[in-house]
């Protein structure tokens, strides 16, 4: 109980804060989504995988080995999947399944388009073929160094590939920048080049602007004269497609 005196005159009353309205109590907090459970959502994922292979285009001498479990929102789980076939790496193998709350797959999403079919595991072309195939396709500048080569079969060509995959490191004006090549292992011809890394320069700016443009280092710009450019580093790729990866209608079990 308040009392107020206003010309005079007593008035009494309950008084309330002004933040005591409804309208502008602090709001509960939202209610918590559903809880991921990785152990479970990869089991529906495997169990899903085993009954409909042909979901990723699973063939007989496949094996899907899984990769991780990643957790989304609203509860969602994505279970990834690496590809051997023979015992080889598949490159471009690679699926993913969506596990929704409940243990629901509700989606499916594969980068290969086809079963691989009968794909020798035998190589004609040596390895160190497969290196001097590799140092000579340089880009950025003198060679540096090279990994040790990794036979894998390329499932995004036409048809399946055996091939050699080898890092390769140029020196682009000092700076490091690797490559991916791969490398007929039939035939020893050069299959593609996946450009790309991280490279590290020094920004020039301009007032309250930064453009991609290493002043140490003249011509090194990643976005042209004058113009501004993103920080991620580019990515291109000779010879293999811009986009492998497909994506499945929904499904459940």
């Amino acid at each position: 109980m308040t009392a107020l005196v206003v010309a005079g005159v007593l008035v009494t009353g309950t008084c309330a804060p002004s933040w005591a309205s409804s309208a502008d109590q602090p709001s509960a907090p939202p209610a918590p989504g559903p809880a991921h459970d990785p152990v479970s959502a990869g089991k529906a994922a495997d169990a899903y995988l085993a009954s409909h292979p042909a979901a990723v285009h699973k063939g007989d001498d496949d094996v899907l080995v899984r990769g991780g479990v990643l957790s989304g929102t609203r509860g969602m789980t994505y279970v990834v999947y690496e590809r051997t076939y023979r015992g080889l790496p598949v490159v471009g193998g690679d699926a993913v399944v969506t596990v929704a709350p409940g243990n629901t797959v509700t989606g499916v999403s594969a980068a290969q388009k086809r079963p691989l079919t009968t794909t020798t595991t035998r190589p004609l072309r040596s390895a160190q073929d497969a290196v001097t195939t590799a140092r000579s396709d340089t880009t950025y500048g003198p060679v540096s160094a090279t990994s040790s080569p990794r036979l894998a079969i390329l499932a995004w060509p036409q048809s399946p590939v055996l091939a050699w995959e080898i890092i390769v490191t140029e020196q682009m004006s000092g700076i490091p920048v690797e490559q991916q090549v791969y490398v007929d292992a039939t035939t020893g011809g050069l299959i593609a080049t996946s450009e790309g890394g991280t490279v590290k320069i020094t920004t020039a700016s301009s007032g309250d602007a930064f453009r991609l443009a290493d002043p140490t280092r003249p011509g090194l710009s990643c976005a042209g004269p004058g113009r501004t450019g993103s920080s991620t580093p580019a990515r291109s790729t000779r010879g293999a497609p811009a986009e492998a990866t497909t994506s499945s209608p929904p499904v459940s079990t």
